[in-house]
């Protein structure tokens, strides 16, 4: 009698079985490892972006803008490292592309740009779009007034 060697049919259908299940464990593993390091990018962005902000708002070349109720304040967007002061839009428009921002944090994923808000008087000196809660959780529904 003959015998042809190889694999049969069953045992070839358990093997993708096997796989499918260890494919099925290990995506949801994955994506909430990535989750996570979104997150932590996220935090650590928003911690260097308040204070970058803060050292750049206290230095004497800072240039303020007055609100109208005689405030000192100034706006920064924070991308890749560097800190770039927001002159000339209104506070209106900054407001518009924070939102943006703290949508892009909402739905998990990686902000392009932290934008800051830091004055002299107000209650809330500095504030960030998106930001932490007390918990340091990021927070990306600032339906509150930004600035």
């Amino acid at each position: 009698m003959n015998r042809k060697k190889g694999f049969t049919l069953a045992e070839l259908l358990i093997v993708v079985a096997i796989i499918a299940v260890l494919v099925a464990i290990s995506v949801p593993v994955f994506t909430a490892q990535r989750r996570k390091a979104v997150d932590a990018v996220n935090k650590a962005n928003i911690r260097a972006a308040k204070t970058m902000a803060l050292a750049a708002f206290y230095d004497d070349k800072t240039e303020y803008t007055a609100s109208s109720n005689g405030t000192k304040m100034a706006y920064f967007k924070y991308t890749d490292g560097r800190l770039e002061p927001i002159k000339g839009q209104p506070s209106h428009q900054v407001n518009n592309l924070a939102k943006e921002v703290c949508n892009q944090a909402a739905q998990r994923k990686q902000c392009d740009c932290i934008y800051v808000y830091v004055s002299l008087n107000d209650a809330k000196p500095i504030q960030t779009a998106p930001y932490l809660d007390q918990n340091g959780n990021i927070k990306g529904d600032n339906s509150s007034q930004f600035g």
